[in-house]
């Protein structure tokens, strides 16, 4: 692995360390909130309280319509590990605080840290177990965007800068002729040695709800980032086209901060934009394939 893509592998692991740990703790029970759980109401899912959150966000397919993203018939892939877990201790308002006291504080209910491709740490919560799935946020986005990568390298999709107007009359069935379930499935769940089917929830319309509320176990989460870390390869083939993984991730943090830079001084960041190798911002138009959160 070049000096580059060893930047890129570890970028790779601060995100998906940062964005389990965000999401997990979004997602787990107050403070010492009884363990109670509660099956919710799928109508007030934005606002479930902390006991429905412990049932519903492992069992979204009790709750909700979903599709299943099928893991195929492959051998499940062992995640590498480091030879010893790191002993992670630091002071907070004169109290030492070690990784259990951490996810406890925070009510995290999983917690998995990979760098350059080995585990490091892996946690679980009392609601959750290594077996168990749990709903993803905004991670589902980065899946999306992903498949839309690989649909430009099967030639579905000629680039990210075609007009929406080329696949109009594809939107109904979707450019690739897919759901992202399938699609999913077909070009990475069931080639990467995930663990457990994956479920999706869906719309009103019976399509997959493309920025949310996809379901796996906490190691295929990290299975998916190991995915992407490699540059898109997967069962021996380039899943991705072969600038995709460094194009997606050039610029992130310049394109961040003006992005705050913008919310700060207008209002809002909704009217901008990051686009994979572009460090600036830009205005959003409803005229590209990739352009708008």
């Amino acid at each position: 692995m070049d000096h580059r893509l060893q930047r890129i592998a570890g970028l790779a692991s601060l995100v998906l360390g940062v964005s389990l740990v965000c999401h997990a703790a979004l997602a787990a029970t107050q403070a010492g909130a009884a363990a109670v759980e509660v099956q919710p109401s799928p109508g007030r899912f934005l606002f479930w309280t902390p006991a429905e959150q412990r049932f519903g966000y492992r069992n979204m397919e009790r709750i909700f319509p979903t599709h299943v993203v099928s893991r195929g018939t492959a051998a499940v892939s062992e995640l590498p590990r480091a030879k010893d877990e790191p002993a992670v201790n630091f002071v907070d308002n004169g109290r030492s605080v070690d990784t259990a006291t951490f996810m406890r504080d925070t009510n995290v209910e999983g917690l998995l840290v990979i760098d350059h491709g080995r585990v490091l740490l892996e946690r679980y919560g009392p609601d959750l177990t290594a077996n168990d799935r749990w709903t993803s946020w905004s991670v589902a986005k980065s899946i999306t965007s992903t498949l839309l990568g690989a649909a430009i390298q099967e030639g579905f999709i000629h680039s990210i800068e075609d007009p929406v107007t080329r696949y109009l009359p594809e939107l109904s069935g979707r450019a690739t002729h897919k759901g992202l379930a399938d699609y999913l499935s077909e070009k990475i769940w069931s080639r990467t040695g995930m663990a457990r089917e994956a479920v999706w929830a869906l719309d009103a319309r019976g399509s997959e709800l493309s920025g949310c509320c996809l379901s796996m176990t906490l190691e295929d989460f990290g299975r998916f980032g190991l995915f992407f870390m490699n540059g898109g390869r997967a069962g021996g083939q380039q899943v991705l086209p072969a600038n995709w993984v460094s194009e997606a991730t050039t610029g992130l943090f310049g394109a961040i901060r003006q992005i705050l830079a913008t919310a700060s001084s207008r209002g809002s960041a909704r009217t901008r934009r990051i686009r994979p190798s572009v460090s600036s911002a830009r205005p959003c138009t409803s005229t590209r394939v990739m352009n708008c959160w």
